[in-house]
């Protein structure tokens, strides 16, 4: 088991984490599975996703200590461009890659009610210059469609702001190591600081063990179907679209209860919120 993370900066820390346990009605409420959603998560005309390898053990040993970020006054938009400046000047994000490489900081929805955290940024997030511009985002981006909610309620971002360099030229992607969590912890915490959502989304390994820590990792599927808390903000776990996206290379049965999980998590989230969920929503990939 790893390690638990070092608290961040004291301004930043999280509250213990909490948990909420569905009632037994609303576990039996919940269902899953299809319509427009469904049918394009089934369909195979999107680009294939790279299965994670281990981190190296040169990329991620040697890390400063994480920085201390303190958000000075000001409205959200002030308060978010010094967040991008420390950023952008920030010597551990400078020697991950291209200088010249966007920085995937949304600014375009700081008044949103969900924040939703992803691992890392992909090659065609930073291409585009934008957190979620690929076939994993596009699928989320459908999900929080299926829910009801418009593209201004939902701030999309990842617990680590670079892409991990793989040390590896055929590997598109590997799992994020212990200290890259840590030390990009500030930064996730501040941008939670300042937008204040009312409910995050911890998308995958890497947003839980971030917001949860390590200590209370075990694997995703066991923080799933609770509502936990960051700094008094619920927050739900649930799967990343890019492992929908792979569990469709197995067979249609294993890719349609991903889905159907996926699914409840979303549920239990919109019954946190307060959100309507239609007879058509709680039977969203449900198998005839």
């Amino acid at each position: 088991m790893d390690a638990p993370l070092p608290s961040p900066a004291p301004q930043l820390s999280p509250h213990p984490v909490e948990s909420l346990q569905e009632s037994t009605a609303a576990q039996a409420a919940r269902n899953a599975a299809g319509s427009a959603i469904e049918a394009y998560l089934n369909s195979s005309d999107k680009p294939a996703l790279s299965v994670p390898t281990k981190a190296p053990a040169h990329s991620t040993h040697k890390l400063p200590a994480p920085p201390q970020l303190v958000p000075p006054p000001g409205d959200k938009a002030t308060r978010w461009a010094w967040l991008a400046e420390q950023l952008r000047s920030d010597t551990v994000w400078q020697s991950r890659g291209d200088p010249t490489r966007a920085l995937l900081l949304d600014s375009s929805h700081l008044e949103a009610s969900f924040l939703c955290v992803g691992d890392h940024p992909s090659q065609e997030e930073e291409a585009a210059g934008l957190p979620f511009a690929d076939a994993g985002g596009e699928i989320f981006l459908k999900i929080l469609k299926a829910m009801g909610l418009g593209r201004d309620q939902a701030l999309l971002t990842h617990a680590l702001p670079w892409r991990p360099a793989t040390g590896d030229p055929q590997a598109q992607r590997r799992e994020v190591g212990v200290e890259e969590i840590h030390y990009a912890l500030p930064f996730l915490a501040a941008q939670i600081d300042i937008v204040q959502p009312r409910f995050i989304i911890a998308l995958g390994s890497t947003a839980a063990k971030a917001l949860l820590g390590t200590a209370n990792f075990k694997n995703l599927a066991a923080l799933r179907g609770t509502c936990h808390r960051f700094q008094q903000i619920p927050l739900i776990v649930s799967y990343h679209p890019n492992y929908l996206k792979l569990k469709e290379s197995e067979s249609k049965n294993s890719a349609m209860k991903a889905k159907r999980a996926a699914w409840e998590d979303m549920l239990l989230l919109m019954r946190e919120a307060g959100l309507p969920i239609s007879p058509k929503q709680q039977a969203f990939f449900t198998q005839s």
